[in-house]
């Protein structure tokens, strides 16, 4: 089994454990709208000044969204990216919904 195989197993086996909002969200999700969704949750705490340093997450961002362009360039996959993205924008929203008061 090759490299893009085994990640095509993985997807379609983390596919079949969404719900159909979700499959349909984590589809469409770009790093954009990670970066978009940190900006949210920072201005919402800051309104009730609750804020949480959102800047130390920057250095993994940074490398996900190279691992990210690894996995469109070398495997051919984009359609694959949005399932990075997905997930780390749903951690996000539950983050900040659990932050806000």
């Amino acid at each position: 089994m090759t490299v893009p195989d085994h990640i095509e197993s993985a997807l379609a086996k983390f596919k079949k454990r969404l719900s159909k909002d979700e499959l349909k969200e984590f589809e469409k999700t770009t790093f954009k709208d990670v970066i978009d969704e940190l900006d949210r949750v920072q201005r919402e705490q800051e309104q009730f000044k609750n804020m949480v340093n959102m800047a130390r997450i920057q250095t993994f961002l940074n490398a996900i969204e190279q691992y990210g362009k690894i996995v469109e360039v070398f495997l051919n996959a984009s359609r694959i990216v949005c399932f990075i993205w997905g997930p780390i924008k749903f951690i996000v929203q539950v983050r900040g919904y659990i932050l806000t008061p």
